[in-house]
């Protein structure tokens, strides 16, 4: 089972408010895979307590009303190394990779925020997945 070492312990996991994250300063960016207007894929750092993140942008373009769906998932790794290997293993999408911290904007609708996988029952496949992304650190 994938973990998180103690001492990477994020704020993010056990906040109650994450609506209202402000994104531009909880993150610095260390390095950007794929950049487009649309989708993104970049590690990032926790500015408050330095734990990594594969970070996910996708826009859904609808061509109307100018209110296009967006979520942002991040995905907590070991280090760099890992982060490298999950882009590279899941280049088109975090969707099937767990734990994982979603932001949803969907068209119309509230805005979402919560943790995917945390809980007990995780999918196994992904799971045995980021096991083996983040052995081989």
């Amino acid at each position: 089972m994938f973990t998180i070492p103690r001492s990477k312990r994020c704020h993010l996991f056990d906040s109650t408010d994450l609506l209202h994250l402000d994104f531009p300063c909880a993150f610095d960016a260390v390095e950007t895979y794929v950049e487009d207007s649309h989708f993104s894929h970049r590690l990032v750092r926790c500015t408050d307590c330095s734990q990594l993140y594969l970070k996910e942008f996708y826009e859904t373009i609808d061509w109307a009303d100018g209110d296009d769906p967006q979520r942002v998932t991040l995905m907590p790794v070991v280090n760099a190394e890992a982060g490298k290997r999950l882009h590279d293993a899941f280049p088109n999408g975090l969707g099937a990779v767990v734990p994982r911290l979603v932001f949803d904007s969907p068209k119309g609708g509230p805005r979402t925020a919560g943790w995917v996988g945390m809980e007990s029952r995780i999918d196994v496949t992904a799971r045995e997945t980021v096991r083996q992304l983040n052995a081989e650190s």
